[in-house]
């Protein structure tokens, strides 16, 4: 059963990751965790939450407040990808904001994104996979981009069709590797 997804705000997550002293920008844990469901990791919604606090924010007590965002933002996020392809985006400041800052975003939603990936040791599976291969090469040139671009006309259209091209080989990597049909974010044993 499908339920309608929260709206995932950049600004609202980047809140609720610096409340919780997690060093990580909205777009990195966004990517992160489209990268982890892209692996096809099963890991379930609890005790991925502790691994996730564990490793970005040792020794940090996280309000139950917070943990309960990030596991609903985390929910919401598998919701887009399952659901229609156009209700999946990636979570990177508005159109309002600079191109720099845009462009610096996508740069960090990317390194999320294979570190998820990573993690979810999907690439043995990559094997037979030379289209998706590219996907992921590409996706590592983008967490390379160090030079912020100039606010113009034809900048601001490459970003758009930059962010278009991820999503679609984001959506194609998960369709390939992933099983939508099992829902990693409310799977698993609960922590009590």
């Amino acid at each position: 059963m499908s339920h309608p997804s929260l709206t995932l705000d950049y600004d609202e997550i980047a809140a609720t990751l610096q409340c919780a002293r997690i060093p990580m920008n909205a777009a990195e844990f966004h990517g992160y965790v489209v990268g982890q469901y892209c692996s096809g990791s099963s890991t379930g919604s609890d005790q991925w939450l502790q691994l996730f606090v564990q490793s970005t924010a040792p020794g940090q007590v996280i309000e139950v407040e917070d943990l309960n965002f990030l596991r609903k933002t985390r929910e919401s996020i598998w919701q887009d990808m399952i659901g229609s392809e156009f209700a999946f985006q990636l979570v990177i400041p508005s159109d309002d904001e600079g191109i720099a800052e845009r462009a610096l975003a996508l740069r960090d939603w990317c390194r999320g994104f294979l570190s998820g990936f990573g993690e979810g040791g999907a690439q043995p599976k990559l094997k037979s996979q030379p289209d998706l291969r590219e996907a992921l090469s590409d996706i590592e040139q983008m967490t390379r981009v160090d030079v912020v671009p100039i606010q113009t006309e034809e900048n601001e259209k490459y970003i758009v069709e930059l962010i278009e091209y991820l999503r679609i080989a984001v959506l194609n990597i998960f369709v390939e590797i992933a099983d939508p049909g099992v829902n990693p974010a409310t799977s698993g044993p609960k922590l009590h």
